[in-house]
């Protein structure tokens, strides 16, 4: 499974929810349905493209949270558990039994967190403190006190910001009395946008789409036109393959349709001279009574010899010249022949061609 094409499949859905209000609620249930996928890669993404879309209607969809705060004891990608704590943080009021739980939970395990996940788990401990200080107050000076020796100097930064924060003291500052407002004011929806948004004066699948930017020998796509065009343009001529002196061609039809010639290296002489014995017409009837019928390939050979008996007393040269024209007369035979099996090549060629036509 090809893990860019998963994840980028799903941020697809989520821009489409973004964009489209008709259609949010379809590609929230599809990818609250995703969460039960087996792949943690799959869950992972859909949690991360959910939190977003949670974001513009909170109050709505309170299940789908207390759906996702189960899920942390299940998913170990990182980014997908610090999502989840994040929703759960800002929305506590929501549910305000699952998040003490879940702080709990996250607590006994702060220490082999990632540190993105760290930070999100004291978010979650000090907007509980500020919301539900009863049930979470050890609970967040327990994390706070693990997060001030952690090894990240950004985390024990966080920490003690957040301590001087929201834990009173006597010499409490300014921001302390509006802590609340700064934890838990309301957010804007992030928009989701693709980021081929301004690549689309681009060729699909081109490099200058890729760069975004107009590559060396990049070729614009041509306008729309005004009219359209013949359709007669679309049609495919069929070329007859011409008939040359020195013989005909051998061809064959490919499985596109097109002609192609056969080459000379794939031709079997064996096989042509077998062809030509048995293509070779035979004696006539007057012939084949004095004596049996032989072969084209030994007429010239028995006319000569019957010829040689009959005419014993005539020259040598008169039967030589006769056997020269019967050689002749066979060798335009067999190129006659050959015509014509050329021209019922073409004529079956153009019929296969009509079916094919017809077919598309």
């Amino acid at each position: 499974m090809d893990k860019d094409f998963v994840a980028a499949t799903i941020q697809a859905i989520g821009r489409c929810a973004t964009n489209i209000g008709k259609v949010r609620d379809t590609c929230l249930n599809g990818l609250v349905q995703l969460l039960s996928n087996r792949d943690e890669l799959v869950v992972a993404e859909s949690v991360v493209v959910i939190k977003k879309l949670l974001q513009m209607q909170p109050a709505q969809h309170s299940e789908i949270i207390k759906h996702m705060a189960k899920l942390t004891d299940n998913i170990q990608v990182a980014m997908a558990r610090a999502s989840i704590l994040w929703l759960i943080g800002e929305y506590c009021e929501h549910v305000p039994k699952i998040a003490p739980d879940v702080l709990r939970k996250m607590a006994k395990t702060f220490t082999n967190e990632e540190d993105i996940v760290k930070l999100q788990i004291i978010n979650l401990a000090a907007k509980l403190y500020l919301t539900n200080s009863k049930q979470t107050k050890l609970l967040t000076q327990y994390v706070l006190n693990l997060a001030k020796y952690d090894q990240n100097y950004d985390i024990r930064d966080r920490t003690r910001f957040i301590r001087q924060l929201i834990v009173p003291t006597d010499k409490g500052g300014a921001l302390s009395k509006h802590a609340k407002k700064l934890f838990l004011a309301q957010k804007p929806a992030p928009i989701l946008e693709s980021p081929f948004k301004d690549r689309d004066h681009f060729q699909l699948g081109s490099l200058s789409h890729l760069l975004n930017a107009k590559a060396v020998g990049y070729q614009e796509l041509p306008d729309w036109p005004e009219e359209a065009p013949d359709p007669s343009v679309r049609n495919v001529e069929v070329k007859e393959a011409e008939e040359e002196d020195s013989g005909p061609i051998d061809s064959h039809i490919g499985l596109l349709g097109e002609w192609k010639e056969v080459p000379e290296w794939t031709k079997c002489p064996s096989r042509e001279k077998r062809k030509e014995r048995e293509e070779k017409p035979f004696y006539s009837d007057s012939e084949g009574e004095s004596g049996p019928t032989e072969s084209a390939d030994s007429e010239p050979e028995s006319v000569s010899e019957s010829e040689s008996g009959e005419s014993s007393s005539g020259s040598g040269s008169g039967s030589e010249s006769e056997e020269e024209e019967e050689s002749e007369e066979e060798e335009e035979s067999e190129k006659e022949e050959k015509k014509k099996k050329k021209k019922r090549k073409n004529h079956r060629a153009k019929e296969v061609m009509k079916v094919i036509r017809t077919r598309k």
